[in-house]
């Protein structure tokens, strides 16, 4: 498998529910310089960012794409279905593990946390989609 460094942006909008955003990089220092940068820009914009993090790991995503701009009105803007996913964030390495209920998601993610240890987990939503469904699977591994 390819591994990448991941940047794993989580982020808090008002009242909506925990977002993230993926980005791979080649590199450590790159994704800690955009991860940098990019929570200057949310947080002036008013946006939480709960985890900012860039970790090893073999899964690659989809681009990001902004929401619709000025330069977009008259145009029509397909709105992307959001994806679930259950986000593991170790010291060095994150595993992103596709979900199909939230509510269920997120008590995972609660009764995971609830046992301690050194890695962090998180149920959050995504326009973005997982390119490597195949390797990730959807079944959580074991510990």
């Amino acid at each position: 498998m390819d591994t990448t460094v991941l940047l794993v942006l989580l982020t808090l909008r008002g009242n909506a529910p925990l977002g993230v955003n993926f980005v791979n990089f080649d590199d450590l220092a790159a994704c800690q310089a955009r991860a940098e940068q990019l929570e200057k820009i949310l947080t002036k914009g008013g946006i939480k960012v709960v985890e900012n993090r860039c970790l090893a790991s073999f899964q690659h995503f989809t681009r990001h794409r902004h929401r619709a701009s000025k330069g977009d009105h008259g145009k029509k803007v397909k709105v992307k279905k959001k994806n679930i996913f259950l986000i593991a964030l170790g010291e060095k390495r994150a595993l992103v593990m596709q979900r199909d209920d939230r509510e269920k998601c997120e008590e995972e993610a609660r009764k995971r946390n609830a046992t301690g240890g050194g890695t962090r987990y998180y149920c959050a939503a995504s326009e973005q989609e997982m390119k490597c469904e195949k390797a990730a699977g959807k079944k959580t591994p074991g510990k």
